[in-house]
């Protein structure tokens, strides 16, 4: 009720065989749901919330789901504000490089000294604050790229604790806000692009990947949610990508003329179909989940696919 976070485990999961499922799908907004499935809903202007199901939801005036919730960050963390940098720099811009003479294998970063002259400056500075064992190869003719191996003990730390190149939710949630903010910032100086910078709009960025690396994407968008920063993921099968991109959208409005036609209900403007449904359980009866690349808060049931990405750390977050 009072729009805070925390990370609790699932209590109860229940799955439900040809059942009703309203697909509700908007150009911001994806869910599949049954008819009396509870929404915890924001009236913004009087800031209170409240639940209502499926069936009744109609167009309201000043009243939205929101996409985030407020989260408390732990105080302290394992790492330096250097290493979460630097593991930044591996999971978006890195390779392991097999070193067969040698002990230990050895970890490569890339970047582009013709494209990105401001962000190789940030990795020679970051190295040499580490006091990381690393060299730094010769600019290549075709484009200006640098790779720095580095082969100390913040590398035998990351290939320890990440083998496959692949951040985990324990490295996410044991960071600190300001740790959290830098994890994001170096993965988009690595992989990110300016969509839009005014006064109005603000800075807004996307982020794109191999769909190899989508692990990493699914990180990213639970960061900039911890972070306040509403995101949405589209996946593009054609050319094998994978984008994350940011948005200024705080809540998802039931007065948006996208969401319903005037007049009509969210089932009278949604396809019905039928189908297997799980519905999760938690203390609170409202967690945030992802669905189809959008995140947002939710009540007691949702399509499996979509509370496996966030619960695939072995709880989610919910409204406390």
């Amino acid at each position: 009720e009072n729009g805070n976070s925390v990370w609790k485990p699932v209590t109860k999961l229940h799955h439900y065989e040809n059942t009703p499922i309203v697909n509700i799908k908007r150009r911001n907004f994806h869910a599949e749901v049954t008819p009396n499935h509870r929404w915890m809903l924001y009236h913004e202007r009087d800031d209170y919330r409240f639940f209502m199901n499926t069936e009744r939801l109609r167009q309201y005036r000043n009243v939205g789901i929101e996409r985030f919730g407020n989260y408390t960050f732990p105080i302290k963390s394992p790492y330096t504000d250097d290493y979460v940098q630097l593991a930044a720099w591996f999971f978006s811009e890195g390779s392991i490089r097999q070193r067969p003479r040698y002990k230990n294998n050895s970890i490569s970063i890339y970047q582009s000294e013709r494209a990105n002259p401001e962000f190789c400056e940030h990795i020679r500075q970051l190295l040499q604050r580490m006091n990381e064992n690393h060299c730094e190869g010769t600019p290549t003719k075709r484009d200006g790229t640098i790779a720095w191996e580095i082969y100390g003990n913040a590398c035998k730390q990351l290939l320890q604790e990440f083998p496959n190149k692949v951040p985990t939710w324990e490295f996410l949630f044991s960071l600190t806000e300001e740790q959290c903010a830098i994890f994001v910032e170096t993965s988009i100086c690595a992989d990110g692009y300016l969509l839009k910078n005014s006064k109005r709009h603000g800075r807004k960025v996307g982020i794109t990947q191999n769909m190899r690396t989508q692990d990493l994407i699914w990180i990213l968008q639970g960061a900039m949610f911890l972070l306040k920063r509403p995101s949405s993921v589209q996946v593009d099968t054609k050319y094998n990508k994978i984008l994350l991109q940011e948005s200024r959208q705080k809540y998802i409005r039931m007065d948006c003329t996208d969401f319903y036609d005037k007049g009509k209900s969210i089932i009278e403007n949604s396809k019905i179909t039928e189908g297997d449904t799980w519905c999760v359980e938690v203390e609170t009866g409202a967690f945030y989940t992802q669905c189809n690349g959008y995140v947002y808060v939710t009540g007691n049931s949702v399509d499996s696919a979509s509370w496996i990405k966030y619960a695939a750390f072995g709880g989610i977050m919910i409204p406390a």
